[in-house]
């Protein structure tokens, strides 16, 4: 069991919420010890626009550490819905995906 909130939480609330709020909040799930985060979906802007910033997301320095970690205490998977999403997901370094 892991927390989806970076990911599921926020898809269906408006007004969005800003990507840095998003940040943070993974940020804060990370600092608290938890062992996994889903950190977001790669999916298309106009599908789930909440999610617009999935890109900008998994290209921030401090996901790009998490997602580089060689630790085997944190898992960070993303949700791809298609093999475009992977690709995407892949470009950005992340190692474990869950598919929808």
């Amino acid at each position: 069991v892991y927390p989806i909130g970076p990911r599921d939480g926020f898809q269906n609330v408006h007004p969005a919420i800003p990507t840095t709020a998003k940040l943070e909040l993974i940020r804060r799930l990370h600092e608290a010890g938890l062992q996994a985060i889903e950190i977001t979906t790669v999916v298309r802007p106009e599908v789930v626009p909440q999610l617009a910033d999935c890109e900008t997301i998994l290209a921030d320095p401090h996901i790009q550490r998490l997602l580089s970690s060689s630790s085997l205490c944190l898992r960070t998977p993303v949700l791809v819905p298609n093999l475009k999403g992977l690709n995407i997901a892949l470009q950005h370094n992340v190692r474990e995906v869950a598919v929808f």
